[in-house]
């Protein structure tokens, strides 16, 4: 049956208020099949913060080796050289930015004075992240290690501005101390800083994390062990707004690094929404027999009813509009959105086509691959909506920023999944033949979503979605020894 639920008449006007294009009340946060969706920030900005703290440490040593080398022991290095003149070490660093393109920073290692430690901040400029030695010190007094550890958090920090778009007003911290930490690109960076060094804490051996539920007191605990926070004093010097921000962010990073080692996709009722996708080509074929409907005709709107990754019930409106395209697909794209906080589907077929009315099975097959990537997004409802509001539609086309978003990376993983689901019943025919490793390989490639987006994954987000290929298989392979069992038992 399909999962159709009732709604009063305040929500079908929520529905009415978007089909009759009043399009201010209706704000799209994610686009299926390679369109972008709204980014908000349940998250960090993504990078390799390995490969970038790694840095740091190999400049700072050698920039301490340098000193030690070249300046007498026992001299403040500020009475042997000029401050901010010459770069002691200088590297450069490429990685994309948060609308996917390639953002080259270079990176350099200068001298200034300082309140206090062996590091004395750093800033960015366009193309620029300048990292600075506390020249009070004398050169033999510069431990390389803390060098190290505390350049590794400011360039962490320059590197979070050097991939955002930063604000033209900007407010330094000499003018307004709480204006300068709670302006949105500085929250931001300083976020990064902080959740990095709790991600840490709660890897180690005094967190049991695996073991322990995502609660009020680890998350605060976590904090504690964060020396960016301390040092900042960011409990005093955020406002609310952003500690909410924080503690929604280090959330939700925390539940990617326990859904990492699960690996399964979000849990849908499969059937539910193959029975909607084929009473949509029914009721299309029966109530709109005249083709091609041309641009921008409204042909359907229904609420359905999923359950969302908390268990919680959830009405996600689903809507069919037509759209002109020379497209040879009957099924454009779609997109999920919100109106007034409702969530809302959006199909678009192609309305050009003379679609037939019986389309032996293709319509409802189109319809159906949409519609669970897009209540993917509806049910994954902590997640941040994605991208929409860094990169156009078209700049979201084989970009690896939208593929690697982690909202996306979960709905296409539920797309490859579900496709390759019906060939687990083969599964020990093709180990056999090729072994457990390339027969994975051969498993994966039956999956043309797969084929479409593993070019653009990171080596992460690949072995990511193969194991929970893998983790599906092992699932499945469970139930029917089971059942098997059960059956000889009976």
């Amino acid at each position: 049956m399909v999962n159709f639920v009732d709604v009063d008449a305040a929500s079908l006007k929520v529905t009415q208020h978007y089909l009759g294009r009043q399009v201010e009340t209706f704000k799209v946060v994610s686009f299926g099949r390679h369109f972008a969706s709204e980014h908000t920030a349940r998250r960090t900005i993504q990078f390799d913060v390995f490969k970038v703290k790694q840095l740091a440490a190999q400049l700072g040593e050698e920039a301490v080796t340098k000193l030690q080398r070249a300046l007498y022991a026992g001299r403040p290095i500020n009475e042997q050289i000029a401050d901010d003149r010459e770069a002691f070490a200088s590297s450069t660093l490429m990685l994309p930015n948060v609308k996917g393109k390639g953002a080259q920073v270079k990176i350099q290692v200068k001298g200034r004075k300082g309140r206090s430690g062996v590091t004395s901040g750093g800033h960015y400029l366009p193309g620029q992240v300048v990292m600075y030695i506390n020249t009070d010190y004398p050169p033999d007094l510069l431990d390389k290690n803390q060098v190290a550890n505390e350049f590794g958090a400011i360039l962490v920090h320059e590197v979070t501005h050097a991939l955002d778009v930063v604000s033209k007003k900007y407010v330094n911290l000499k003018d307004d101390e709480r204006s300068y930490f709670n302006q949105p690109t500085e929250f931001r960076a300083y976020a990064k800083q902080v959740i990095t060094e709790a991600l840490v804490a709660a890897r180690s051996r005094a967190f049991k994390f695996r073991d322990m539920p995502i609660s009020a007191k680890l998350i605060e605990e976590l904090l504690k062990k964060s020396k960016s926070y301390q040092k900042h004093n960011l409990e005093m010097n955020w406002d609310s707004s952003n500690h909410k921000r924080l503690r929604q962010m280090l959330v939700r990073e925390l539940e990617d690094q326990r859904t990492s080692k699960t690996a399964r996709a979000i849990r849908l009722d499969k059937q539910s929404i193959k029975e909607l996708a084929k009473h949509l080509e029914t009721y299309l074929a029966r109530k709109h027999p005249h083709r091609p409907w041309g641009d921008k005709m409204l042909l359907k709107g229904d609420p359905f009813g999923i359950k969302a990754v908390d268990g919680s019930p959830l009405t996600v409106y689903i809507q069919l509009r037509s759209r002109v395209s020379d497209n040879v697909y009957y099924v454009l794209d779609a997109g999920l959105g919100y109106a007034q906080g409702h969530p809302v589907v959006v199909v678009f077929l192609n309305g050009s086509l003379d679609i037939p009315k019986n389309t032996g099975g293709v319509l409802t097959n189109q319809l159906y691959a949409v519609l669970i990537h897009e209540l993917t997004h509806a049910a994954d409802k902590f997640a941040p909506k994605g991208v929409a509001d860094q990169m156009t539609q078209e700049e979201a086309q084989g970009n690896a920023a939208y593929y690697n978003h982690p909202a996306e990376v979960r709905a296409y993983m539920q797309e490859v999944v579900d496709e390759v689901e019906d060939k687990f019943k083969h599964w020990d025919k093709l180990e056999k033949s090729f072994g457990p490793g390339k027969g994975m390989t051969y498993l994966m490639n039956m999956s043309n979503t797969w084929g479409e987006i593993s070019p653009h994954l990171t080596e992460r987000n690949r072995r990511l979605i193969i194991k929970t290929v893998s983790q599906a298989l092992a699932d499945y392979r469970t139930k029917n020894t089971v059942v098997s069992r059960y059956l000889q038992m009976v």
